[in-house]
């Protein structure tokens, strides 16, 4: 069931769930390395906690381009994963995930969020800068041995 409106054809932003594990698994292998991948039990159980929620976008056959998981908590929202397929990037997808997540953490009564981004990686360091988030941390072997993070927030 869509979550917005869209016009006729175009991409559907909708609320995922179960269903949709073996999208995010394609998300994930399509998007990150091996070893920043969430396995399929991972997957299932954002797909199915009451703590976590998941919007996909999928174009008018069905096929999902694009998705994002987040952590919800009364206070503070987490993005924890955000996937644009390589080949659907480019057309606004990140961004009307983004703003349809903050606006669901608003509605919910939270007034921050956070996330965690490869510090490594300025321009998805800018993306979220372009999306309000600041750094507040450098997260020192992060995802690994010299492979550190920033934590960056918002408020809502």
């Amino acid at each position: 069931m869509p979550v917005d409106p869209a016009t006729p054809g175009a991409p559907t932003l909708r609320l995922a769930g179960p269903a949709d594990r073996d999208h995010f698994l394609a998300l994930e292998a399509a998007c990150f390395a091996p070893d920043r991948r969430y396995s399929p039990a991972i997957i299932q159980r954002a797909l199915t906690s009451p703590h976590q929620r998941a919007w996909v976008i999928a174009d008018a056959s069905g096929a999902v381009l694009a998705g994002l998981i987040a952590w919800s908590r009364p206070r503070t929202w987490r993005v924890v994963s955000v996937a644009v397929l390589p080949e659907a990037r480019g057309a606004g997808h990140f961004t009307r995930l983004m703003e349809h997540y903050h606006d669901a953490a608003r509605r919910a009564g939270a007034g921050r969020s956070g996330l965690e981004a490869d510090a490594e990686n300025a321009p998805l360091i800018a993306r979220y800068e372009h999306a309000d988030y600041h750094v507040v941390a450098r997260l020192k072997d992060y995802y690994g041995p010299g492979q550190d993070a920033q934590r960056m927030e918002r408020a809502l």
